[in-house]
């Protein structure tokens, strides 16, 4: 890699590491799509997300005084991860695709999410039938494993629940974290050597990705959680439409 890939992966690590410390979500949402933009590969892109998911998930577990509920969760990550290499499967047969192709796929994916976070407002209830779970994780893993950004089946079931913020945010860090760990064994088996190194370079920015959750912290505790989440909207619509139009528009960018 060039000087500007390291960069451009300090500068998108630290801003999503800011918007998921403010919104509580979005890490993965903005900062894959806007590396595969940048020129990286779609493996390096999700390994390194994924390393800064893990690093992410597991300090705001720590801090948090609520704690997960783990023997009520493994099922469900159980599922999630089982999932996965058919993800990476996916992943695979789309590679011979232009980088162009690739991030307008992912463009489509983090759109559609968008949107059916914007229009789908479950009324939140004490318990769902453990089949929401089932395909809820189905759904989750395959997406995580071909695109990395698997999170928002997670967050619909979560807000379908009538828990306190305290617990719906410790859940969704839980899962997010332990998928992430079973992406990363599953990717490392397929894909081999690239994602190795891309392991070793999410580690060395994990500096950079903590640094972020200050002023992300801060921000949120400024900002009301609507007007947070508005923001955060609008930029991942803005990311989504130029990671679908660039290579149209602007086809030598990012090559």
């Amino acid at each position: 890699m060039v000087a500007s890939h390291y960069v451009l992966l300090g500068v998108v690590l630290f801003l999503a590491s800011v918007l998921h410390s403010a919104a509580g979500f979005a890490f993965a949402l903005l900062a894959i799509p806007v590396l595969l933009i940048g020129g990286f590969q779609p493996q390096a892109v999700i390994a390194i997300t994924a390393v800064s998911v893990v690093v992410h998930g597991c300090l705001s577990i720590v801090r948090s005084s609520e704690k997960p509920d783990w023997k009520g969760l493994s099922w469900l990550i159980a599922i999630g991860a089982a999932m996965q290499p058919i993800g990476n499967w996916i992943l695979s047969q789309i590679l011979f695709l232009s980088r162009g192709q690739i991030c307008q796929i992912f463009g489509c994916i983090l759109l559609a999410v968008v949107i059916l976070r914007l229009t789908l407002r479950p009324e939140p209830r004490e318990h769902l039938p453990p089949v929401w779970g089932v395909i809820t994780m189905i759904a989750s893993g395959i997406i995580s494993g071909m695109s990395g950004m698997g999170g928002p089946p997670i967050v619909f079931w979560l807000i379908a629940h009538k828990w306190s913020n305290d617990r719906m945010r410790v859940t969704m860090w839980a899962i997010f974290s332990s998928m992430a760990v079973t992406n990363l064994c599953w990717m490392s088996a397929r894909f081999g050597e690239p994602v190795w190194n891309a392991i070793v370079l999410g580690l060395l920015f994990t500096p950079v990705t903590l640094l972020g959750t200050l002023p992300g912290s801060r921000i949120g505790a400024k900002m009301s959680p609507v007007t947070m989440r508005n923001v955060a909207t609008t930029i991942l619509v803005v990311v989504a439409v130029y990671a679908i139009l660039q290579p149209m528009v602007l086809p030598r960018t990012g090559r």
